[in-house]
Formats: C-alpha cells, sequence, structure tokens
C-alpha cells in the first residue's frame, strides 16, 4: 500500500525536529548546556510544529497537495542538524586549551573563561591566555560543574558573571582571589554544599541573587563593615576575617 507523499512529509518533519531536540539537549548537557545547542532544539521543535501546520492548512484545503514551504522547511531542518553542530565545534576548536579541559577567549583586550569541560575534580584556571591575563570568569562558565570540589583562580581575576558557578553542588569551601571586584546575579546559586566562602572587601557589591540556594548556616567570612558582612548578616552567617 502506498503511503500518502503528505503523510511522509509529516513523519520527516516529526522525526527531524524530534533528533534536532534530542541532539540539542545531549550536547547542551555534555557541553555545560551551552545556550547554542538550546536554541537550536527550539528552532527545530518551532519549524516542526510550523511545518505541521502547513500540512494541516494544505490538507483542508486540498488532502493532495501541500503547502510549497513544507519541503523547503524539513530540508532547512535537516541542513540546521548538520551545519549548526559543525559551526559550534569550530568555534570551540578555535578556544579550546587542552591542557587543562578549558576554553578561552580574548575580548577586547580581556582574558574570560569561556567554559570548563570534563568532571575534574580540581579545575585550575590559567592566569592568562595568549598574553593576556584571565581576568574575568564568564556566565555559565562552570554551570553544573557536580564533581568540582575546587577550584584554582586566575591571579589577576576581577570579576564572575552571572552563574559562573550555578549549581556546582561539589563545592564545599572557597576563598575568592582579593582582586576580585565584582560578582555577577546567582554567581553561587544553587551550590548547596557551600558551607564557607572568603569574600575581599575590594567586592563592594553583592547581588542578592549571588548565593540563592545555598545552605542557610553557610559562613561568610570578610572584613568588618565590607559589602560581605552586609550581606552575610542578612542572609548567611557573617565571620569577621583575621587580621
Amino acid at each position: 500500500m502506498k503511503q500518502d507523499p503528505l503523510k511522509r512529509l509529516e513523519n520527516t518533519a516529526a522525526i527531524t525536529a524530534v533528533a534536532g531536540v534530542i541532539i540539542s539537549f545531549w550536547q547542551g548537557i555534555a557541553q555545560s548546556r551551552q545556550g547554542e545547542w538550546i536554541i537550536l532544539g527550539g528552532i527545530c521543535l518551532t519549524v516542526a510544529v510550523f511545518d505541521n501546520l502547513l500540512l494541516i492548512f494544505a490538507r483542508n484545503r486540498d488532502p493532495s497537495k501541500a503547502h510549497p514551504m513544507v519541503f523547503p522547511l524539513v530540508i532547512l531542518m535537516v541542513v540546521l542538524l548538520i551545519i549548526f553542530p559543525l559551526f559550534t565545534a569550530t568555534n570551540a576548536i578555535q578556544y579550546y586549551k587542552a591542557t587543562d579541559n578549558v576554553s578561552y577567549a580574548v575580548k577586547k583586550g580581556t582574558g574570560v573563561v569561556r567554559r570548563v569541560y570534563g568532571g575534574d575534580a580540581h579545575v585550575a584556571l590559567a592566569d592568562s591566555y595568549k598574553d593576556t591575563p584571565v581576568t574575568v570568569i564568564g556566565k555559565q562558565a562552570l554551570y553544573a560543574r557536580s564533581s568540582m570540589k575546587t577550584v584554582k583562580f586566575p591571579a589577576e581575576l576581577k570579576e564572575i558573571q552571572a552563574s559562573a558557578f550555578r549549581d556546582c553542588k561539589g563545592l564545599e569551601t572557597l576563598e575568592l582571589p582579593d582582586t576580585l571586584e565584582k560578582l555577577g546575579k546567582s554567581a553561587f546559586q544553587g551550590c548547596k554544599n557551600l558551607a564557607r566562602i572568603v569574600i575581599p572587601p575590594s567586592v563592594t557589591e553583592i547581588p542578592k541573587s549571588a548565593f540563592n540556594g545555598c545552605p542557610k548556616d553557610m559562613v561568610i567570612v570578610g572584613e568588618p563593615g565590607s559589602a560581605a558582612q552586609e550581606y552575610a548578616e542578612k542572609y548567611f552567617t557573617f565571620e569577621a576575617s583575621a587580621t
């Protein structure tokens, strides 16, 4: 029995969309949940829905004919599934530093930690990349590295961006470097086992969400009169640093 051509198109669109979503989210988890992969999954799903709407529209008008855009949209999804992984892989290789499973970038003369790969218990972040000091840990750079226990920070670190250490459930104690000046929103959110953290006086403002979801009895160590003390006394426990 010959299959309806429209039914074949519907099946192709559905299978391609499901494959796109599965590949996207699997790669997203494997590569520290990079936003690009989530976007690809969303695109595939959106195109598939639109594709099937066109097919339904075509069936209502004339069951024997499909909308002229249906086939090109199916091809578009297939192309996305081939081209997009190649693009992101090339982008990763461009900045990848295989010696410590960390990718870096130089943006406007600033060294940035882009992403940390692998399941190492100890992560050592380089002091410089391409002769440029690493001063920023980027957004979601170490997102959900649950196996990570300790971190060596860059010597000249100045900024930890939003959600950089979010859901790093293996962290128990941390000492942020004296060079640090800025903490982003949700920087350590969801670090459920973080019992103690030292925050230098150079950090003059701490976002309310910086430590959301951390243990209520977490101890924040800092200098008296600092932003660390002000924040700790609102949400956690403060301990004055030894002078």
